[in-house]
């Protein structure tokens, strides 16, 4: 399918389709394991009631199926929009029994409302529908309505969150089932979602104003590689600069290449701009390289992987030569994950590292000049007998320095998950990190972390897993010594001239 079709609902579920794995620390912490859905009927069967008449389903194919299975799908829409749920539900279960490969997708006509703790700080997101199976978090946020957003790829499926209130509180306004690859970027006033699922990369997209899903644009088949999958994919935008371009890239496991397309805001036709490379094994991630150079050094586009041999490689698209594979570091780490990110040619690839004594930190990969040198330096290297480091991401979005998120195993509970900060591109010591998370973190979960720029400098947003395999919310204090938005440029409160 190559444009977009409301005959189908956005609730997705691929019949049979495997489940993404639990974080395997989770298992060893002995956290609860949730209760998981082998269909899309099972799901909807047990909606609570109270949330059913909320939910606006859609079933999206996830193969060829048919114009007998469409048919009938739109009868399962029309029994759950009647009101008819058992109804539904059992046409739905035929449908299924047959063979046809589908999604199962809900838009909250109102959206749901995390469970909110006592504190400000580590609000959890997407509490409010009891998932319970965290795997993955991306963060992003909207320069024109201050909005952030958190996509959440769970166990059994993903979801889409927005804050309203700078992270106070969170509301989940889409959810999509199974759980499959997925990743989120803001851009031209959409939260676009991209996914892979039966060998296709496909992407949806959201409004910033309120969450909400464009119903018109529903979902686009960026790219199919089927008979292969889709591991892993990666999304990012040029938001920062032109405002106008979104980016899906993704690992094809069989050949072990990569795919790299782009867009303009219509989304509807996806240019193909993948590198010449076979040898991408895991660990993907992109970004886009905002107020980078015009001319000779023109780079906008980089990504990391680490490869079949097991080494962490950094690949850039410049103008003129297109990509190149730039920077190789061997891969000594506990986790397979690359963390990216750039500003101004400063570009940085974070990834835990074998410390040589017996634990693991958080190492990392920069170059101040667009990939014409390269250094690897740490930001953060526990001593002999310390904990080690897990799960780390980076950003250098602030364009003053770089930041990181990591979590820790330590020796006694609760496990913590840091952040840590640097200022300016020079190599050296990182001020030491500190302990921010309320609630146990599991330490072997992805992270993640943004820089919300419509706010004060070096001012971050920051996700990670707890041991009960919610996600929860952080943001760093933000460091404003003056009042009435000064700091951030608005200087109607203040005299120009000093008297």
């Amino acid at each position: 399918m190559s444009g977009p079709s409301r005959s189908i609902l956005v609730l997705i579920l691929a019949l049979g389709t495997a489940t993404v794995g639990l974080a395997a620390s989770a298992v060893e912490q002995g956290a609860k394991a949730p209760i998981l859905h082998a269909t899309a009927s099972s799901w909807l069967a047990d909606l609570a009631p109270d949330l059913r008449a909320n939910a606006d389903i859609e079933l999206e194919p996830l193969a060829d199926v048919g114009l007998a299975a469409i048919l009938q799908a739109d009868q399962v829409r029309e029994l759950w929009a009647a009101g008819r749920y058992p109804e539904a539900v059992r046409a739905l279960e035929s449908l299924e029994a047959s063979g046809a490969e589908l999604a199962l997708g809900v838009a909250w006509k109102v959206p749901v409302p995390s469970q909110q703790g006592k504190f400000y700080y580590d609000v959890p997101i997407g509490g409010g529908m009891g998932h319970a199976d965290y795997d993955d978090g991306t963060l992003d946020f909207d320069y024109a309505t201050d909005n952030l957003f958190a996509v959440i790829q769970w166990t059994e499926g993903w979801s889409m969150n927005i804050s309203t209130d700078d992270g106070a509180s969170w509301a989940e306004t889409f959810w999509w089932y199974p759980g499959v690859p997925t990743d989120m970027a803001v851009v031209g006033g959409y939260a676009w979602v991209g996914y892979a699922s039966s060998g296709e990369a496909r992407m949806r997209r959201f409004y910033v104003a309120d969450g909400g899903e464009d119903t018109g644009y529903d979902f686009y088949v960026v790219k199919s590689v089927a008979p292969n999958t889709i591991p892993e994919v990666a999304v990012t935008s040029n938001r920062h600069d032109s405002d106008n371009r979104i980016y899906m890239a993704y690992i094809v496991e069989e050949t072990n290449t990569i795919g790299w397309y782009w867009a303009d805001m219509l989304g509807a036709t996806w240019g193909d701009f993948s590198p010449a490379l076979t040898d991408a094994e895991e660990g993907l991630d992109a970004t886009w390289n905002p107020h980078h150079d015009f001319g000779s050094t023109d780079c906008p586009y980089w990504l990391s992987y680490i490869a079949t041999n097991s080494d962490i490689r950094v690949y850039s698209y410049c103008s003129g030569p297109g990509w190149v594979n730039d920077v190789n570091a061997y891969f000594t780490g506990n986790q397979p994950h690359t963390g990216i990110s750039a500003f101004a040619n400063n570009v940085y690839c974070a990834f835990t590292a074998d410390t040589g004594h017996g634990n693991e930190g958080v190492a990392y990969l920069a170059t101040d000049d667009a990939g014409g040198t390269w250094v690897q330096d740490d930001a953060f290297w526990p001593a002999a007998g310390e904990p080690s480091a897990y799960g780390p991401n980076i950003s250098v979005r602030s364009g003053v320095g770089r930041a990181v998120i990591f979590t820790t195993d330590e020796v006694d509970p609760p496990d913590a998950a840091w952040h840590a900060q640097r200022r300016g591109w020079a190599v050296g010591a990182w001020d030491a990190p500190f302990w921010f998370s309320n609630f146990d973190a599991s330490w072997g979960a992805r992270t993640d972390i943004e820089w919300l720029g419509n706010r004060c400098v070096m001012s971050y947003g920051l996700l990670y897993m707890a041991d009960d395999l919610q996600p929860y919310f952080d943001l760093t204090n933000e460091m404003c010594y003056f009042e009435g938005g000064f700091d951030s440029g608005n200087f109607a409160g203040w005299d120009v001239v000093v008297p």
